[in-house]
């Protein structure tokens, strides 16, 4: 958000933003996944509460393949 100057719009103009770009949206904001996810159409959905940074890229590093492969397939995957 910060490197594309998206961090103070809305949601609705990020999800466009997201979808023009064919990028991979990436949230903690469930309003954003209810509300706006099927705009996008690639969302990964993290959901792991709140842990420090380091804990957050090993979960990343941990299941980004599954991620990816995931998102050939459907639109909206779960990281936990």
């Amino acid at each position: 958000m910060f490197e594309y100057g998206l961090r103070s719009k809305p949601d609705g103009f990020i999800g466009e933003a997201v979808r023009a770009g064919g990028s991979i949206l990436v949230t903690k904001d469930d309003d954003f996944v209810f509300v706006h996810g099927t705009t996008v159409e690639r969302l990964v959905w993290v959901r792991c509460g709140n842990i420090v940074n380091a804990k957050l890229l090993e979960l990343f590093e941990l299941h980004w393949e599954r991620v990816i492969h995931e998102l050939g397939s459907q639109k909206l995957v779960e990281l936990r």
